[in-house]
């Protein structure tokens, strides 16, 4: 008989395989000795929190670093998250878009050459073509962290 457990039974008979493009890039650009810009893009493939999913998602976000009062900066960073879910069983559909959009707004500052303290507000709004899905969020915080 046959040994159980081999590559034709179960989830192992229903997967296949896929390729796909990934990539980084970013670039940075000193407008003015206090002001900053920078722009990146990449594209990744991983886990899902669904069983049997994966994702694929690009993501694209700009950057604004200007330099406030001496030692205290600000950051302003819109992005765009475009992420789609697909089953990784061979021959069954479970396709889902999402699309998140955000934006970050920080000040921050360093104390004692080692201390880096910051305050941000971040929005986001997540779209998707699952209604239960879709989402909005408000995060105000505080950041503190040590570098040694």
């Amino acid at each position: 008989g046959e040994a159980e457990g081999g590559p034709n039974d179960g989830a192992s008979a229903l997967s296949g395989t896929e390729v796909f493009p990934i990539f980084a890039v970013t670039a940075a650009y000193r407008l003015f000795e206090q002001t900053s810009l920078f722009a990146s893009a990449n594209r990744v493939v991983g886990n899902a929190y669904e069983e049997n999913l994966y994702s694929e998602a690009t993501v694209v976000s700009v950057g604004l670093r200007q330099r406030l009062l001496g030692e205290f900066y600000l950051d302003v960073v819109p992005g765009y998250n475009f992420r789609s879910y697909k089953s990784s069983l061979s021959g069954v559909s479970a396709d889902r878009d999402d699309e998140y959009a955000s934006i970050y707004a920080g000040v921050s500052t360093v104390f004692f050459t080692k201390l880096n303290a910051s305050v941000f507000y971040q929005y986001g709004d997540n779209s998707s073509d699952v209604q239960e899905l879709g989402f909005h969020s408000s995060q105000v915080g505080a950041r503190l962290e040590y570098r040694y």
